[in-house]
């Protein structure tokens, strides 16, 4: 079923887990001078060269192993529809998968991420048993919607000689702290990375996802069955201009990094406060158990124009656990302020 986050009649929307700084400097001007030279009245480059020239640049890597695709699921659903081989993910996580995997008719599988005190992880022998030629196997990294992250390296190291598929979602990897965002020239032929640019822009509305790999007969598989003209003329024109001032989108990712991990930590430490168990977490959400089921906490936030994501729609968490977003301080001081309202008022109620 599909379930995402995004409550278009709330007021604080913490169930969203875009960039809290919003957009980068001079978007909007973009945006202008695309409208104006009369992008809307024309398509979209089928190749997309520009955008990708942009895009390799910026992340230092070759644009012909790159396809740009309508947000990051877009290029999920593309490698997995394409390849329509047998399924294997990494859970909890974000994605219809098992639906997915039964509509095209493959087997579906899952690891459970342990969990160790405040942190989950991931135990990499366990893939040793699913080390067939006929599989995907799906890793969100960091991961949503626990937050942990994976060291790339470590990864990549250990997979590099298995025979499936390895399919990374690294949509969060740019409001990461401690992440790599450059893409590595020598990633293992068996890799596709995928990445949201939608999410550290904060442009939800103007959509833009890529998939990087080295394995060029998969890359011109894909592109055989990519939509034609999938990214729309006005996303490819304003995140072309995007890309071109390299120090400054650099700047602005160091920027938001280093504020979602100061208000991260100050929501960490406050919620702890309260009791609550919040889970450890290198990007821009938290993960809480609240030891009792959300739906009451829930109703009660939306009354007051809050929304978080509940999460009993991913494998291995009941519906207990709730995430939220990191938003701008006013913000996040008006949720916890209302948290503990709640929190408090349950208290007292048992």
């Amino acid at each position: 079923m599909r379930f995402h986050g995004g409550r278009s009649k709330v007021v604080l929307d913490f169930s969203v887990n875009t960039n809290p700084l919003g957009p980068p400097k001079h978007v909007e001007d973009f945006i202008r001078e695309c409208i104006e030279g009369g992008v809307l009245l024309k398509y979209p480059d089928y190749e997309y060269i520009n955008l990708r020239d942009n895009i390799a640049k910026f992340y230092g890597c070759d644009p012909n192993n790159i396809i740009v695709t309508n947000g990051a699921n877009e290029a999920l659903n593309l490698v997995i529809t394409t390849l329509r081989k047998d399924l294997v993910v990494i859970e909890p996580s974000y994605g219809e998968y098992e639906d997915l995997a039964s509509s095209l008719g493959v087997k579906y599988d899952y690891i459970l991420y342990k969990v160790l005190d405040d942190e989950f992880y991931l135990d990499l022998e366990v893939l040793d048993s699913f080390n067939s030629v006929d599989r995907v196997i799906v890793i969100t990294n960091p991961n949503n919607p626990t937050g942990n992250y994976l060291s790339r390296d470590r990864l990549l190291s250990y997979i590099q000689d298995f025979k499936p598929i390895f399919l990374i979602d690294e949509s969060y990897v740019e409001l990461c702290d401690s992440c790599p965002y450059e893409l590595p020239k020598d990633i293992p032929d068996n890799v596709v990375v995928v990445r949201s640019v939608t999410k550290y822009t904060s442009l939800p509305g103007l959509r833009l996802g890529f998939l990087y790999s080295s394995n060029e007969e998969l890359i011109k598989k894909l592109n055989t069955v990519r939509q034609a003209w999938n990214v729309n003329s006005l996303a490819e024109c304003v995140f072309s201009k995007v890309f071109v001032d390299i120090d400054l989108l650099k700047e602005f990712i160091s920027r938001s990094r280093h504020y979602i991990s100061s208000e991260r930590m100050r929501l960490l430490r406050e919620l702890r406060n309260l009791g609550l168990k919040v889970f450890n977490s290198r990007t821009n959400f938290l993960l809480i158990n609240l030891s009792f089921n959300a739906e009451e906490l829930i109703k009660t936030l939306e009354l007051r124009s809050i929304s978080v994501r509940w999460c009993w729609s991913f494998k291995g968490l009941s519906k207990d656990y709730i995430r939220i977003s990191i938003r701008k301080y006013e913000d996040n001081e008006v949720f916890l302020k209302n948290i503990t309202q709640i929190i408090n008022g349950l208290k007292h109620e048992h």
